[in-house]
């Protein structure tokens, strides 16, 4: 399965290149590793932060599908979790 793509970076596109490895789209394989890679980056990006409580059980987030919700009471609590996500 090669593909050529461009990467859209600042300051214009890389040239074109290979990509070899990953999985099609509509592959059994792509949630699955959507899911677990997604589940790795919330854990180490939010790992301390927030505090909402849910029937006595703290709630950083809900997810479904490719969306994902931040749960926090204060807004600064927010963007440092915005924060993390992006440097994660």
């Amino acid at each position: 399965m090669d593909q050529k793509v461009r990467v859209r970076l600042d300051r214009g596109e890389t040239r074109s290149m290979k990509i070899r490895r990953g999985v099609q789209q509509g592959c059994c394989l792509s949630p699955i590793l959507f899911n677990l890679y997604s589940e790795c980056l919330t854990k180490e990006a939010l790992d301390g932060l927030g505090d909402f409580k849910l029937g006595g059980k703290i709630i950083q987030t809900v997810k479904y599908a490719d969306d994902l919700v931040l749960m926090v009471k204060e807004e600064t609590v927010l963007q440092g979790m915005i924060d993390r996500l992006i440097e994660i």
